[in-house]
């Protein structure tokens, strides 16, 4: 016999197909737990954007998708004008796959820190998959070698997507 049992997986390699499981029932009381405690603190200090976004990763980590979204398009609101927060937002919402929002949150960042070129670097992106590459191009203008801020991957982007369009000078 096999006892069967419900267990909630914490990671698992691919390669070896190894495992850590821990019972449900502790995994569910474990998300509780951490669930309230986040939560807490976010009302405690209800101004603060670091608390908002321990909730929201808290959130993530535990699968909550739907909670995580509405909060999200909390946080966009009342941290409008924090580029730390908006920018922690456009790379949540790029691993989700959601780019207009994506854009949207990086593209608010870059307003507000026009020097901030981790912004710089995704809008470009974002301009690069639609298609408006001579403003990617004037975005990453100022990275460009030798300035230590130089990344290759996003000019390797930028060239790709000129060589689809035919355009090698």
């Amino acid at each position: 016999l096999v006892p069967l049992d419900r267990k909630q997986i914490l990671n698992h390699c691919p390669i070896c197909t190894r495992h850590q499981v821990v019972p449900i029932a502790e995994w569910e009381q474990i998300r509780r737990e951490a669930i309230a405690e986040t939560s807490a603190e976010m009302h405690r200090h209800a101004e603060n954007p670091d608390a908002a976004i321990q909730m929201h990763t808290t959130l993530v980590a535990f699968h909550k998708i739907d909670e995580a979204r509405s909060l999200a398009a909390t946080m966009r609101v009342r941290f409008a004008d924090r580029p730390a927060v908006l920018q922690y937002l456009g790379g949540w919402f790029d691993r989700i796959g959601e780019d207009a929002q994506s854009d949207a949150c990086f593209i608010r960042t870059l307003e507000l820190e026009p020097d901030n070129l981790a912004a710089r670097r995704a809008v470009a992106i974002g301009r690069i998959q639609q298609g408006h590459l001579e403003q990617a191009r004037n975005l990453l203008a100022a990275m460009r070698p030798p300035d230590p801020a130089f990344e290759p991957s996003a000019f390797f982007l930028l060239a790709e997507a000129y060589q689809e369009r035919h355009d090698h000078e």
